[in-house]
C-alpha cells in the first residue's frame, strides 16, 4: 500500500478540481492554498518560538553552550583510565 500522496493520487485531485472549478479559476486558487501555507508555517513557527521561550529552551541558549566533539576522548581519572559507566572496567 502506498502513501495517500502518491503521484497518481495527486494527479487524480488535480483532474477532479479541474473538472470541477474550471482552468480559469485553477491558478487563483493555487495561490490561495499557497498563500494559507505560508500563514500556517508563519503561525507554527511563531507558536513553536513561543512555546520554547516558556520552556525556557531557546535557540540561543543553546548556543552559547560548549557542546563536545565525538572525536575526543573522556577524560581521564586518577588512575590514568578513562572513566566509564558503573559496571565497566
Amino acid at each position: 500500500m502506498e502513501g495517500l500522496l502518491a503521484p497518481w493520487h495527486l494527479l487524480i485531485v488535480f483532474v477532479v478540481a479541474l473538472l470541477v472549478f474550471g482552468p480559469s479559476k485553477l491558478p487563483e486558487i493555487g495561490r490561495q492554498v499557497g498563500r494559507g501555507l505560508a500563514e500556517f508555517r508563519k503561525f507554527r513557527d511563531s507558536f513553536d518560538d513561543d512555546l520554547r521561550g516558556f520552556l525556557g529552551h531557546d535557540e540561543h541558549d543553546e548556543d552559547e553552550k560548549p557542546k563536545p566533539s565525538g572525536g575526543e576522548l573522556p577524560p581521564a581519572d586518577a588512575g590514568g583510565k578513562p572513566s566509564f559507566p558503573e559496571g565497566r572496567d
